[in-house]
Formats: structure tokens, C-alpha cells, sequence
């Protein structure tokens, strides 16, 4: 693993914030306070690899962290971004197992680091710590069934393009009106790495759902102007489907015309 530069001597009720924070009470901070160390992390630092042992648990506090997972053929697949306020390699250190991802630091991150034993410990004295470990297990797991649904549920990539951006504006979006915003932060290439495309394919079906009028692209923004019609493509499976989203396309801008009387 790659040594983290040590932070500034900040406790965690100043830094601490997200999921698994907003659930301690005063006294549950004090005593895991006492348990970590501070660092943080320049982007491209790997906090853990493949098949290592656990012997660390990582609080993020800021920035974001990549969890990625290679096949037997080399190919790499990102299972997902961590936020701030999660717990990074929840699963082994409860398991005991070695990793099955590896955790790589996305932008300058800074973390809290445990040791693998105290933070079992420390579960075990703090009830409500132990009950937002367990949620959090439970969605990280709930998530990648839905990111390998989307991998192998899904014939074109534009479709699994379109539920991707469906899970992201799911848990980031902000509504405006009718519309849902989202930042994408990521690379097409690392876009790829979700649905398991590669860079090129990634950014032709782009430039696909925004032909469909069903995504507006500005910069890093990405709108959704209507929710529904992009759910229909993405669970749309056939050309009839995406035809008949065509046409709801046509109808909202205006430009609905007779098509039989073209030759």
C-alpha cells in the first residue's frame, strides 16, 4: 500500500461527517477519536489492493474513493464511488477475509485510519455504530447487485449507459423543475469501467441518448429533462421501444411530422 501523508491534527467531530458520523452520539466520537489516525491521500493512492489482508478499517472524511474489481481475463470493473462519511473495506475487516477490490483515492482524499481489532471492539460498545455499519453493509451490497445487473442485464451499452446515469442521479441528482442534474466526475474511460465498455463505445452512446433528447450535456453537467422517457430506454430492450421514445422526443420539441409521406 502506498503511505498516506499524515494530516492535520483535526479530531473527528470537526471532520467527520456523512453516514456513519451522523449517527454517534457525543461519547461514541470520543472513544473512536481515540482509536484513529489522520491522513490524507494525493489522487492515485492505493489504500488497499486485491487479496491483501485487512488489517486497517478507513473512515473517508473527505473526497472520493474508487473500488474497483479485475475478472480473470485482466478487465477492470469500477463497482462504485465511496463518499465521504463511509467506511472503506467494511466487509473484510468484519469477515476477517482478505479484499476482494482495491480502493484507490479519486481526488485528494483524507481519511481516518483504525486498526482492524479496535474497530471490532469498538462496534461491539457502541450499539448505534454497530446498526450503521450493518445498514451500510446492506447498501454496498444492494448496490452491486444493481451495477451487475446493469453489466449483464442490458444488450447495448447505450442502455446500460442510460442506467447508469439512473443509479447516479439516483443517489447525487439535484431537481430543477422537471429536470434532474447531476456532476459527473468521471472519466469516459473510467465510465467504461462501470458498465464494462470501453472509451470509445462509452462516448458514442453518449452522443446517442443525447440525440434522443433524453440527456442535455454541459461541461461535467448532466441533465435529465425527463426521467421517465429514459427509464423506458433503459429497460426499453428492443427497437420498437426506443423507436416509440423517439417519437415522445419528437412530440415534446415539436417536430412531429407525417412519416408516410416521406418516400
Amino acid at each position: 500500500m502506498s503511505r498516506p501523508d499524515p494530516a492535520t491534527n483535526e479530531g473527528l467531530r470537526t471532520v467527520g461527517k456523512g453516514r456513519f458520523f451522523d449517527t454517534l452520539r457525543a461519547e461514541d466520537l470520543d472513544d473512536l477519536e481515540l482509536l484513529t489516525r489522520l491522513d490524507a491521500l494525493s489522487p492515485g493512492t492505493i489504500l488497499f489492493g486485491e487479496e491483501e489482508e485487512p488489517d486497517e478499517v478507513f473512515l473517508l472524511l473527505e473526497g472520493r474513493v474508487k473500488l474497483t474489481i479485475n475478472s480473470a481475463n485482466g478487465k477492470r470493473f469500477l463497482l462504485r464511488i465511496v463518499e465521504p462519511g463511509e467506511i472503506i473495506g467494511l466487509a473484510s475487516a468484519l469477515a476477517g477475509v482478505p479484499y476482494e477490490m482495491t480502493a484507490e483515492a479519486h481526488h485528494l482524499c483524507r481519511i481516518a485510519s483504525i486498526n482492524r481489532l479496535d474497530f471490532l471492539q469498538f462496534l461491539t460498545r457502541h450499539p448505534r455504530a454497530l446498526k450503521s455499519a450493518s445498514i451500510m453493509l446492506a447498501d454496498s451490497y444492494n448496490q452491486a447487485c444493481s451495477r451487475f445487473r446493469t453489466l449483464g442485464g442490458t444488450p447495448s451499452v447505450a442502455e446500460k449507459l442510460a442506467r447508469f446515469l439512473l443509479e447516479l442521479t439516483a443517489i447525487h441528482g439535484s431537481q430543477t423543475e422537471n429536470k434532474v442534474r447531476v456532476h459527473l466526475s468521471l472519466t469516459h474511460v473510467e465510465i467504461g469501467e462501470c458498465i464494462g465498455a470501453c472509451r470509445e463505445s462509452v462516448s458514442r452512446a453518449l452522443r446517442n441518448l443525447r440525440r434522443r433528447g433524453l440527456i442535455a450535456l454541459h461541461g461535467a453537467i448532466v441533465t435529465i429533462p425527463d426521467r421517465g422517457s429514459l427509464e423506458m430506454f433503459a429497460s426499453a430492450g428492443s427497437a420498437s421501444a426506443a423507436s416509440q421514445i423517439d417519437l415522445l422526443s419528437e412530440t415534446r420539441h415539436g417536430v412531429v411530422r407525417d412519416r408516410t409521406s416521406v418516400a
